[in-house]
């Protein structure tokens, strides 16, 4: 959930929040997933007392009807290779489903994080913005160029408009600004003449 707003949680400085919420959440998951890990070591023993308990009744009679020549050594073979193959597939069918669905999950979670765009922030932390410069800013999504060649210095105490017609770049321009958008620009953006790739934007308020 995090990841999908990471719009939202730039623009309003809600990463501590945000952090906050993924570790209560992290916790309730990772409670989730020791009670069905508990379940299903308990189903596995089971399973495993199940088989061995089988095996010993399919051996006691066999082997009594062996000893009365009731059966025949041979036919107790293949009887006692039938139960196992049995046992064997009745085993692998009722955990075809928790694998299935466990590995399809695992699949979708990693497919939505590599489609994911890798976005950087640095170390240096400022207190205090006392200008905000673009240099050369370009940016192009889809073929289509939003804003080229864009050069202003911002500074605290102005008051700055924005014009254009909708869809021309307006708003990905002040996120861009901003960090929102990552690393999908050209040119530089410098906060109090620092790069902003090199600034922690997060602990920036």
């Amino acid at each position: 959930m995090q990841l999908k707003d990471i719009r939202f949680v730039k623009i309003q400085s809600l990463i501590n929040e945000y952090q906050e919420k993924m570790n209560t959440s992290y916790n309730h998951y990772f409670d989730s997933v020791k009670k069905t890990q508990n379940f299903f070591f308990m189903y596995s023993s089971l399973d495993a007392i199940v088989t061995v308990i089988a095996n010993i009744f399919v051996f006691v009679l066999g082997g009594n009807m062996v000893m009365n020549r009731k059966m025949s050594i041979g036919e107790f073979s293949v009887i006692l290779s039938y139960f196992n193959f049995i046992i064997k597939t009745f085993k692998y069918f009722s955990t075809l489903g928790k694998e299935y669905q466990d590995n399809k999950v695992s699949y979708n979670r990693l497919v939505e994080l590599f489609d994911l765009k890798e976005q950087s922030d640095g170390a240096i932390k400022i207190t205090k913005v006392e200008s905000i410069s673009c240099k050369n800013l370009t940016f192009v999504r889809n073929n289509k160029i939003l804003f080229s060649n864009f050069n202003y210095t911002f500074t605290p105490g102005n008051v700055y408009c924005i014009c254009g017609e909708n869809g021309r770049g307006k708003t990905t321009l002040i996120e861009t600004i901003i960090g929102v958008q990552g690393n999908e620009y050209t040119g530089q953006i410098l906060f109090n003449d620092l790069n902003i790739t090199d600034i922690n934007m997060y602990s920036l308020e």
